[in-house]
């Protein structure tokens, strides 16, 4: 099991990806609209790099989950739980 310092550097890293492919989708969204509507192959491919987009950043989201359920069980037992 990773240390929860390994952990939070992770979680961290995760996160700023994730922001990272956000932007990049909506930079990818917002070209859609510099493209003639008539050009069907150059919509098509524009969407394909929007879905292959949205999976890198479903895949991130899915290590994301993954690396914080790692952090939350790693915590000490001595950690205050609450009342």
């Amino acid at each position: 099991m990773p240390s929860a310092s390994a952990s939070k550097k992770e979680v961290a890293s995760l996160d700023r990806k994730m922001e990272t492919r956000c932007a990049k989708i909506d930079e990818l969204k917002a070209a859609m609209f510099d493209i003639d509507p008539t050009d069907f192959a150059a919509l098509t491919a524009q969407q394909e790099a929007i879905a292959a987009a949205q999976e890198e950043l479903e895949e991130l989201e899915m290590a994301w989950l993954e690396a914080s359920e790692q952090l939350s069980r790693g915590r000490p037992a001595s950690s205050p739980e609450g009342p």
